[in-house]
C-alpha cells in the first residue's frame, strides 16, 4: 500500500501565530458539516481573538443553532494576498494562504468579551 501523500513542509504553517494571522486576514470562513446525512457548507463572517475563532450570525439561524450543538465541523479559510495578472487567464494566478481546521463550535457565554472583538 502506498504511503499517503504529505504536503511539503514549506506549505505548512510553522506556528499558531501564522494561523491566527491567516484567520484575522481572511474575514470569511466556510464551515462544512453534515445535516440529515447531507453535506452542507455555510459561508460566514469570522474573527479571531488569537485563541478562538468566532462567527457572526443570527441567533434565529437554523444552521447556527445546529453548529452550537457541537456537531463536528471543518472550517476552510483563505486570504488572497495578490493577484498575478498575465496575458492570458491560463498564465494568471494568485498568491494566497489557506487552511482547513477541524473541530466543533460552542456558544459564546461571555457576550461582553465577544463584543470587544
Amino acid at each position: 500500500m502506498p504511503a499517503p501523500a504529505r504536503m511539503p513542509e514549506k506549505f505548512v504553517a510553522p506556528d499558531l501565530a501564522a494561523l491566527a494571522a491567516l484567520v484575522r486576514d481572511a474575514r470569511v470562513g466556510h464551515f462544512a458539516f453534515v445535516e440529515d446525512g447531507q453535506p452542507r457548507v455555510l459561508p460566514i463572517a469570522i474573527v479571531t481573538d488569537g485563541a478562538h475563532i468566532l462567527l457572526h450570525g443570527s441567533t434565529g439561524s437554523h444552521w447556527l443553532r445546529l453548529l452550537a450543538t457541537g456537531v463536528p465541523v471543518a472550517l476552510s479559510v483563505t486570504a488572497i494576498d495578490a493577484l498575478v495578472i498575465a496575458r492570458s487567464a491560463f498564465e494568471s494566478s494568485m498568491n494566497y494562504r489557506s487552511a482547513v481546521l477541524f473541530g466543533s463550535c460552542a456558544t459564546v457565554i461571555d457576550q461582553v468579551a465577544a463584543l470587544d472583538l
